[in-house]
């Protein structure tokens, strides 16, 4: 027999004489206390147990828990047949977590029993489903079995969508016919680098665009391409407006349009101009600005009906109320005028803000 040297190398092969579920193991300095155990009729692997047979490497802690591989040959792999997984449960066998792939998918549960729930998957298409098990985005959840959220991205072509976040729920609604989403788009129809983000709702069983905020910052209701910081589709007369009081006993509560003023600290700066505008006419078309008012009825809880006291239209300027009074005032007035009739007109316009009283 040849003798080895402190530099010769061998490969060692260790095989028994015949093959058991117990063909070779590793024990302990005590003897008995076995640590690996190799199964060479059924080709598994022992940590810490000498009958590995939940899986093709099974790891045991003591009194704690299990830590099991499966090969894709096994019969039933975590309640899956044909699959390579990874399992761990503890040790009552209460709870299960099992990591497992295919051909087509990888999967991630959790449970209380071997056939565990599947809690996230990776399938072939690269989509992450969580709570499902076909993502049909590249990110599609699923709450509780009955609503669906997918975010994905679509392809890059001119006023198309690059990206979307779908929502639906199962009882009406799929991703793919969602009932609500939020897409990043091209802002025209071409491909130029101007992109918005779009909202768009479910109204009768159809989804439509209703909000757009633009590479610009404009933001459009109603209209796909804003041209300023708010913008309102004219399609149809539109009113901005804040809710009733919905307190008891409590009446309404005061709305401001405000312009925010110059630099603080300037030297004879101008505030800026507040700019109530009426729409652009055409021909011998004229456009109106009016203010109403509530005037005061009988005491009580009906509503009282807006009123206009101020109508400004084209170049003529309409004062209603009092407005009357000077009417008739002015109608009053003899020949000569009494100084009744004088002071009568003269608060008229005062009233009016037409006169200033001195």
């Amino acid at each position: 027999m040849a003798k080895l040297t402190p530099t010769s190398r061998i490969t060692p092969i260790i095989y028994p004489p015949i093959d058991s579920t117990t063909a070779v193991q590793m024990n302990k300095a005590d003897g008995t206390t076995n640590v690996l155990n190799v199964d060479t009729t059924n080709g598994r692997v022992g940590i810490g147990t000498t009958n590995p047979s939940d899986g093709r490497v099974v790891a045991v802690q003591s009194g704690s828990s299990t830590f099991s591989a499966h090969s894709a040959t096994d019969a039933v792999a975590d309640g899956v047949a044909n699959v390579t997984s990874l399992r761990s449960v503890d040790l009552d066998a209460s709870h299960w977590a099992n990591a497992r792939y295919d051909a087509y998918s990888h999967a991630w549960g959790y449970g209380g029993s071997a056939t565990a729930n599947t809690a996230m998957t990776i399938n072939g298409s690269g989509n992450v489903g969580i709570g499902t098990t076909g993502p049909l985005a590249n990110l599609h959840i699923v709450t509780s079995g009955t609503t669906n959220m997918g975010l994905s991205g679509e392809t890059n072509t001119n006023g198309a969508e690059i990206a979307n976040i779908k929502f639906s729920n199962l009882s009406y609604g799929t991703l793919a016919s969602p009932v609500a989403k939020i897409t990043a788009r091209n802002l025209t129809v071409y491909d130029d680098g101007d992109y918005a983000l779009a909202f768009h709702t479910m109204l009768a069983g159809s989804l439509s665009e209703k909000m757009v905020i633009t590479n610009a910052g404009n933001v459009g209701i109603g209209t796909t391409n804003p041209t300023n910081l708010l913008s309102l589709s004219g399609q149809a007369a539109r009113i901005i407006w804040t809710e009733r009081n919905v307190t008891a006993a409590t009446a309404g509560l005061n709305l401001t349009l405000r312009v925010g003023g110059a630099v603080v600290g300037g030297t004879n700066l101008g505030g800026g101009s507040l700019i109530l505008a009426g729409g652009i006419s055409t021909g011998t078309g004229t456009s109106d600005v009016q203010i109403q008012t509530c005037p005061a009825g009988s005491t009580g809880t009906a509503d009282n009906t807006l009123t206009t006291i101020i109508q400004a239209t084209g170049n003529a300027l309409g004062f209603f109320g009092h407005a009357v009074a000077v009417q008739q005032a002015y109608t009053a007035v003899s020949d000569p005028p009494t100084q009744a009739q004088v002071t009568a007109i003269r608060d008229a316009l005062i009233n009016l803000g037409l006169m200033a009283a001195s």
